[in-house]
């Protein structure tokens, strides 16, 4: 969620082309009424832009700070204890 949120923030602070982005999209999605299609996964590595806007996403978000858990309670399955860490 975090991500998605930091991709829209790019394009909000103008630093990536929204214009060109959304040109973009229309061109590989956009049906002839102004609507767009379904997206099939394999059509978005073949858009430069988007894959230009992930990237820098994932650039500047720390994927680690998303793997961090925090035990609220202490869990013991013998021969183990998970604690918290206090």
């Amino acid at each position: 969620m975090l991500r998605e949120s930091l991709i829209l923030s790019l394009i909000s602070d103008e630093l990536i082309n929204s214009e060109a982005l959304y040109d973009e999209q229309k061109r590989m999605f956009g049906n002839s009424d102004g609507t767009f299609r379904d997206v099939e996964y394999e059509e978005v590595k073949n858009m430069p832009i988007m894959d230009s806007c992930i990237r820098e996403a994932l650039r500047l978000v720390s994927i680690h700070s998303f793997n961090c858990r925090y035990r609220a309670l202490t869990y013991s399955t013998p021969p183990f204890t998970l604690s918290t860490g206090k």
